[in-house]
């Protein structure tokens, strides 16, 4: 009983990946040295309109398993409805971003099926990734960087991936 209490305060259960309360316990363990990366899911309010709760429900649980699949290094945090975070330990700035930048790419080439009958669903995500500096106080400040950064990108254009 106290496992699945555990597990049910600290993973996610649409997806399986650990919440934003794991994110929190987990801060005290990042290394001295990362980037954060805030990962969004472009036009979540328009396809919930258009899918509804259980196929909205469903792409986020498939777009999860995608992006567990892209990186098995680094943990993978869902913080909200519809954003991830993502933890690139010991990686710098430059590197980071790479290999989200290869990430979007191909979340943005995949389809993603309800059904062998229907036709594949396209999706886009956004992103931002910040890198840990030395005068951050804790893990918070690195994410509200990188989460106003990605805000402020999304007010122009959206699938991409910037810096903070």
């Amino acid at each position: 009983l106290a496992q699945d209490i555990h597990y049910i305060l600290l993973r996610d259960l649409l997806t399986g990946l650990p919440n934003r309360h794991a994110y929190m316990k987990d801060t005290a363990k990042f290394p001295f040295k990362y980037s954060l990366a805030v990962i969004c899911l472009d036009n979540f309010e328009h396809l919930q309109k258009i899918l509804g709760n259980f196929k909205t429900k469903n792409l986020l649980h498939m777009l999860a398993n995608r992006l567990s699949e892209l990186e098995t290094e680094n943990p993978i945090y869902r913080y909200s409805r519809h954003e991830f975070i993502l933890i690139f330990k010991n990686d710098t700035l430059k590197t980071s971003f790479e290999k989200l930048e290869q990430i979007r790419k191909e979340i943005a080439s995949s389809e993603f099926m309800f059904s062998p009958k229907q036709k594949g669903l396209k999706i886009t995500i956004s992103a931002c990734v910040s890198e840990k500096k030395r005068n951050d106080a804790n893990a918070m400040e690195v994410l509200v960087r990188a989460h106003r950064m990605l805000e402020k990108a999304q007010q122009f254009t959206q699938n991409l991936i910037s810096k903070a």
